[in-house]
């Protein structure tokens, strides 16, 4: 959601939702992302009115294992596939031991193990409750006069202690394959095809001096929504501006048109094959006529004149390159508002079609992110590249390539799809920034307007170093001198100050 400030981005987020219109809704600082759930069935969009908001389950990975195993039950796709797709070996192997074809009953006899599971190797019985693999008794080690382990001793420790470890990532294989197992029943119980696809959302501030702040997040695989108050094209008009009526006049109309046009051609640059769905709000505030004479000069002054004409998208039922839409309606929910319908309708029909919607990853990329998610859920909001690389060595990833350009071509399609922030520079590769608002708020301290959206350390700054505050917000120079008062010890290391400033000065933002 892209445009001016205080065109109605949020507004028009919120009722995309079904959620009713705030008229305190706050000014957007910076950057704000959200994660929406839609529901298709075979590719076909179900009529489900609204979005809801994503909760991202905590064990994904076992779940996406779970609805493959479900379709090996349902015939839908081989073990050989299944191993293709990534999945667990431990889990592969034991469906291969099985020899058995696998069918609804079967598989739920794996959710809940046999008789046969719960005998020990002389047959006993152990209670219905799996426990963990026996280790056998040893004899007890001779000890010498000095009591110290001699060469033999310490050898036959070393081997109880990998007997050990051997047992105990043999549990663990066996309680994750048990748990994958557990969850097949719902997966066989759903319709086969049916599935949530999730649009990663992000609102835009709309002040002008955050402009250059969205380019860190413009991406290639994306759908754009350039909104704006359509009142404003028309001369003459009267709107409300925080309680106060005005006309408007030339200069409103000039600059509603050059804010269009500075998002489309900037969108066109870093997405030049992304989707652009022009937004005209407030269409309740005008008249037919008035809507055909905002159309018609939004068509002569900025759709015919920027290269990204062929990539705005045609609304179905006035065939223009702009939707008008209503965000608030007295009396009258949002889910049954028309205008917002076709808008939504059209941003899931092309979601759905969308190239990198449709792509496939493999399986243990999954369960990188889950451990990313959880680590973010816990106060981790970035994280350096070495963590992410052993947590995807224990998750098996660089069987097939090497683990540095899986891991590279892993993290790319999460910054890619706003999972993650991750640029590839020799300076910051190193930083993997699990929560986007992070580097959201840690960049929009210097972009920013004090008297819009202060901060805590504001007034202290300005007492200690007037003349250099001065210098940041009027002419956006930044002072080395005013990094620990901006950026603290206690929310920041020395290297993640200099790979802020990094950031800041390659996007060309300092």
């Amino acid at each position: 959601f892209t445009g001016e400030g205080r065109n109605g981005k949020t507004s028009t987020k919120r009722a995309l939702k079904g959620e009713p219109f705030n008229p305190k809704e706050t000014s957007t600082r910076g950057t704000c992302n959200e994660n929406l759930e839609m529901l298709i069935v075979e590719k076909e969009l179900v009529d489900s009115k609204t979005w809801k908001t994503h909760i991202q389950v905590p064990d994904e990975y076992r779940r996406a294992q779970a609805q493959l195993v479900a379709r090996v039950a349902n015939k839908e796709m081989t073990i050989e596939q299944l191993e293709s797709e990534g999945a667990n070996v431990d889990l592969v192997s034991f469906l291969r031991r099985k020899e058995l074809e696998l069918t609804l009953p079967v598989v739920c006899g794996f959710a809940k193990p046999d008789k046969s599971e719960n005998k020990s190797e002389d047959g006993s019985e152990q209670g219905g409750k799996r426990r963990a693999p026996q280790m056998d008794r040893e004899a007890k080690m001779p000890r010498t006069d000095d009591d110290t382990l001699g060469l033999h001793e310490l050898a036959h420790l070393e081997d109880l202690v990998k007997k050990l470890r051997k047992a105990k990532d043999k549990y663990a294989q066996e309680e994750e394959r048990s748990n994958v197992l557990a969850l097949v029943d719902e997966f066989l119980a759903q319709k086969s095809k049916e599935q949530a696809v999730i649009l990663s959302t992000w609102d835009f501030g709309g002040q002008k001096l955050f402009f250059t702040l969205h380019h860190l997040f413009l991406t290639p695989q994306g759908l754009y929504l350039v909104v704006f108050n359509a009142q404003e094209l028309n001369i003459g008009h009267k709107i409300n501006v925080d309680g106060q009526t005005e006309t408007v006049n030339q200069a409103v109309q000039e600059r509603c048109l050059e804010y269009i046009r500075l998002w489309c051609n900037s969108i066109y640059l870093f997405a030049p094959e992304a989707p652009i769905l022009l937004v005209g709000t407030h269409k309740d505030k005008l008249k037919e006529d008035e809507i055909k004479l905002a159309y018609d000069t939004l068509k002569k002054r900025v759709i015919m004149k920027t290269p990204s004409l062929t990539k705005m998208v045609k609304s179905p039922s006035t065939k223009q390159r702009c939707f008008f839409v209503t965000n608030v309606s007295e009396g009258d929910p949002p889910i049954h508002n028309a205008s917002l319908k076709e808008l939504r309708d059209c941003i899931e029909s092309i979601a759905v079609t969308q190239k990198h919607v449709n792509e496939k990853a493999p399986i243990n990329w999954i369960a990188v992110r889950d451990r990313l998610n959880e680590m973010d859920n816990t106060g981790s909001q970035r994280v350096g590249l070495n963590v992410v690389t052993d947590i995807a060595r224990k998750c098996e990833l660089g069987s097939t390539f090497s683990l540095e350009l899986e891991v590279s071509a892993m993290l790319q399609k999460f910054h890619d799809l706003g999972i993650v922030l991750w640029y590839d520079t020799p300076w910051l590769r190193d930083m993997v920034v699990l929560n986007p608002q992070w580097l959201v708020n840690a960049a929009s301290t210097v972009i920013r307007d004090p008297s819009l959206h202060p901060m805590a350390c504001d007034e202290e700054i300005q007492f200690q170093m007037k003349d250099k505050w001065d210098r940041l917000f009027e002419s956006a120079v930044l002072d080395s001198e005013l990094f620990p008062l901006l950026y603290p010890d206690d929310q920041y290391t020395d290297r993640e100050r200099y790979q802020i400033a990094v950031l800041l000065e390659m996007f060309g933002l300092i």
